[in-house]
């Protein structure tokens, strides 16, 4: 089966607890077993640990320099509040706190589902997969709207989905008569509304991916097959699979999150490599670590948005982004020349189309990812990921020759010896 169709396939996971576990259902087919069961490392040993959202790949090959990839498994989305029931008027909604930076107006009239678990007191768990639409009022209704700015018409507290009509209290009494669930129960869910959509290939040539998600979970799954696929490894790879990049890294299982660090230890230490804060920090000092991360591609119906000598286009191939940040290069990273011109010399000589791209103009447009984190622990970072259009919205798109740029770039990057 090719990249892109595999790839299709894993685009069915629409949460980052779902994204977590298909990408270790697939590591444990590859040989991959668990450090927190294997006393000791040695050169061709396999290992993963998880803590939640977090997922770690490692394999163990020759010398002691780190090759690191990291993707995160999050996705713009709109998340259910604590206690989401409400009625109006004789229908029920549920109240909603949008994750992550989206423009609300493209996520009403689209099909959406309720998706995630809700964990019971006592422990149990529910899955839940519920259909679902934001509603919007009929243009009749209102011919000024157009004259209102985005944000006065598109109030982001109205991001309220229908589940029912009736009252909140039947709503409630039957969900509990269903699944034991009381109203409470919802302060220990995890639930969100995702698109209801599924992937589609599309273009002349069939050249294009429509989908949900590609911002990350194309770079999450192109670096896993990446890690597996290897046919050899120069060094000690690493996979580091990440959640919250959407909102500022700063949970326990971010890339900002000593679970990096602490996996990191635990593994030199299995290694016989130290596995102290001192020993650490060494072999970030050695390590090459690329931040798989898509960026913002070419469109010529905004053209004026872009710097278009500077931005990427799709079908050109994998994007190397040497720095991020807004403005004058605030909260960004900036990888060195010498690094980015590693990375080039891996590219060419292994004939991966790749392409150079900045995010925007300067002044008006910019963002972070988590390469940043990375730079500060004192190791070599590059951002490098797909194009993509529509990002963030509930449909992205992108081009299938890029997914498996990445894919191939990924792979040599854990092959290539100096």
């Amino acid at each position: 089966m090719s990249v892109v169709s595999e790839y299709l396939k894993f685009l069915g996971n629409k949460t980052e607890e779902e994204v977590v576990e298909a990408v270790l259902k697939l590591a444990k087919r590859a040989g991959f077993h668990n450090i927190e069961e294997i006393d000791s490392l040695s050169k061709g040993d396999r290992v993963y640990y998880r803590r939640g959202n977090f997922l770690a790949l490692a394999v163990i090959g020759d010398g002691d320099e780190g090759r690191i990839v990291v993707s995160h498994v999050d996705a713009p989305r709109i998340d259910l509040k604590p206690r989401p029931f409400v009625e109006m008027d004789g229908y029920v909604y549920l109240k909603t706190h949008y994750y992550g930076g989206i423009k609300p107006y493209q996520w009403i009239g689209v099909p959406l589902e309720i998706r995630g678990k809700v964990v019971t007191v006592d422990g149990e768990e529910y899955s839940v997969s519920i259909p679902t639409v934001i509603t919007d009022f009929a243009p009749h209704l209102d011919r000024n709207w157009g004259d209102k700015k985005v944000s006065e018409a598109f109030d982001p507290e109205k991001l309220e989905p229908i589940v029912a009509l009736g009252t909140k209290d039947g709503v409630l009494e039957k969900i509990k008569d269903e699944f034991g669930v009381e109203e409470a129960d919802f302060l220990s869910a995890d639930l969100k509304l995702v698109p209801r959509i599924q992937p589609e290939i599309f273009g002349a040539h069939r050249e294009l991916i429509m989908a949900y998600g590609h911002d990350d979970r194309s770079c999450v799954f192109s670096s896993a097959r990446a890690i597996m696929d290897a046919d050899y490894h120069g060094g000690i790879s690493v996979a580091l699979f990440v959640d919250r990049e959407e909102t500022g890294s700063t949970t326990e299982g971010s890339a900002a999150s000593r679970v990096v660090d602490h996996f990191l230890i635990t593994l030199l230490r299995k290694l016989g490599k130290g596995g102290d804060f001192t020993s650490l920090l060494d072999f970030y000092a050695r390590s090459r670590v690329i931040s798989a991360d898509v960026t913002a591609g070419y469109d010529p119906l905004y053209g004026d948005l872009y710097d278009k000598e500077n931005a990427p286009k799709l079908g050109n191939g994998v994007v190397v982004s040497r720095y991020s940040g807004t403005g004058g290069k605030y909260y960004g990273s900036e990888a060195s020349a010498g690094y980015v011109a590693w990375i080039r010399r891996v590219l060419e000589e292994n004939e991966v189309p790749y392409q150079s791209g900045t995010l925007g103009k300067v002044g008006t447009a910019g963002g972070g990812t988590v390469a940043t984190y990375f730079a500060v622990r004192g190791a070599d970072v590059v951002d490098m990921g797909p194009a993509v259009l529509s990002m963030h919205s509930p449909v992205e798109v992108m081009a299938g020759a890029d997914l498996e740029s990445a894919y191939r770039a990924y792979r040599h990057f854990y092959e290539w010896v100096d």
